[in-house]
């Protein structure tokens, strides 16, 4: 009886261990060697720089992206086959000129489970990796919400301000086995020095939603809006020479092709 006893309590202790693993949303790299999403991004512009004729363009970004595991605790982020369409818009909405041709391969070395990187990387790609896979890595009832933090370097004028804020991260709930998730971004706090007559602007917003298997421990698809905005103003008009901005919308697609 008291084998029995035994074996029933080691039951319930594994079956709760499971449990409570399998609400902590984080990487299963003992579940796949290799995942290949289709990548699809849409970028619209408008600029103006130090006194010239307003800009648009819009640029379509269209290529593979593999998430490739190398250890038990690390896996590497690669953007290939990226194929790039460039054209500028005129005030009548014409397009003016049309150039395709393919970008260099992009990549994010030692990504861990919890969603951070191993060693040293500069913000805007520590930036990509949490908007691209926003791994909470915690448990979450229906409706929780995490916030993980964010800093996006601007560099204007020959100056860098670092503008920090979140990826609030907020659980859906299941469907048919699958997690659903919605974030907002907002990256939009940062101080001037109180000497700098210069006013500046500088921040990302946006939003996005994402499918994420906890039992395989891995996303399947996603879908983020951004819209990244900085720019700078004198304080006189009269220098309205030295005056610039920039405004950039970009929606970026995932879609899980093959998992290995």
């Amino acid at each position: 009886m008291k084998k029995i006893a035994f074996a029933i309590l080691t039951f319930l202790i594994s079956a709760s261990f499971i449990i409570l693993n399998g609400d902590i949303f984080r990487w299963r790299f003992d579940k796949f060697k290799k995942l290949t999403f289709k990548y699809g991004q849409v970028e619209s512009a408008k600029s103006e720089f130090f006194g010239n004729k307003k800009m648009n363009t819009f640029n379509k970004l269209d290529g593979q992206l593999v998430v490739k595991v190398k250890s038990d605790t690390l896996a590497d982020i690669v953007l290939e086959d990226l194929k790039m369409t460039t054209c500028n818009i005129d005030s009548l909405g014409d397009t003016l000129m049309v150039m395709t041709h393919s970008v260099p391969e992009m990549f994010i070395q030692d990504l861990k489970e919890d969603g951070t990187i191993e060693g040293q990387l500069n913000g805007q790609m520590e930036m990509l990796a949490k908007t691209l896979f926003p791994i909470t890595n915690k448990k979450a009832e229906i409706g929780d919400s995490t916030d993980l933090s964010m800093t996006m370097p601007f560099n204007l004028l020959g100056s860098t301000i670092n503008v920090k804020g979140y990826n609030r991260v907020k659980y859906l709930g299941n469907v048919e086995g699958v997690d659903k998730f919605e974030t907002i971004i907002n990256v939009s706090e940062y101080t001037i020095p109180d000497d700098v007559k210069t006013k500046y602007k500088c921040y990302v917003k946006g939003n996005s939603k994402f499918d994420f298997s906890s039992q395989k421990g891995y996303f399947t698809n996603g879908m983020i809006n951004i819209n990244v905005a900085f720019g700078t103003e004198s304080s006189e008009s009269s220098q309205s020479m030295m005056n610039m901005s920039m405004d950039m919308n970009t929606q970026i697609v995932l879609q899980l092709v093959t998992a290995e």
